[in-house]
């Protein structure tokens, strides 16, 4: 278990540079105004989805996703993978999402978030609605999420990952 662990956070630390392998996600300014806001969020998500994907996901290693929540600019997304599980928190930097911690159980602590530029408000708003979120999930799931461990911070100082 340890091993899987340890190549879970060795993906997680270098998904930076995948992400600035990845083509622009970004939505143009123009047509996010014209959208709902539903509309908007569901495009924000599938964007994190595909960063995701591309970072993790493979036939033989399939990435599944579980709840995503947004508020602004900061997003957390549930996950599993190779049996198991965590929490990744994004941020839109220059209208690209970026996973800047992945965690599990420490992610629910607001002041990861006020730590990255949400207010306290908007902190508890997001944490509140990553809760109802994973009400859905069974116990055997929110058990892979909080298994992750320690949060790690993905700060853009590694090596670069081969894609």
């Amino acid at each position: 278990m340890g091993r899987l662990k340890t190549l879970l956070v060795l993906n997680c630390w270098l998904v930076w540079s995948c992400q600035a392998a990845t083509p622009s996600l970004a939505k143009a300014p123009s047509q996010a105004v014209t959208e709902s806001p539903a509309a908007v969020a569901e495009v924000e998500l599938a964007q994190i989805q595909q960063l995701m994907a591309h970072t993790w996901h493979s036939e033989q290693q399939p990435l599944r996703f579980g709840p995503a929540v947004l508020q602004g600019d900061m997003a957390v997304a549930d996950w599993w993978w190779q049996g198991k599980g965590g929490r990744a928190v994004l941020k839109k930097i220059a209208g690209q999402w970026k996973i800047v911690f992945c965690g599990g159980a420490g992610v629910k602590q607001s002041a990861l978030f006020t730590g990255l530029g949400l207010t306290s408000a908007e902190a508890t708003l997001l944490l509140q609605q990553l809760q109802q979120a994973e009400a859905k999930l069974n116990a055997a799931e929110l058990q892979l999420l909080d298994s992750f461990g320690a949060t790690v911070r993905l700060d853009g100082h590694h090596a670069a990952h081969p894609h």
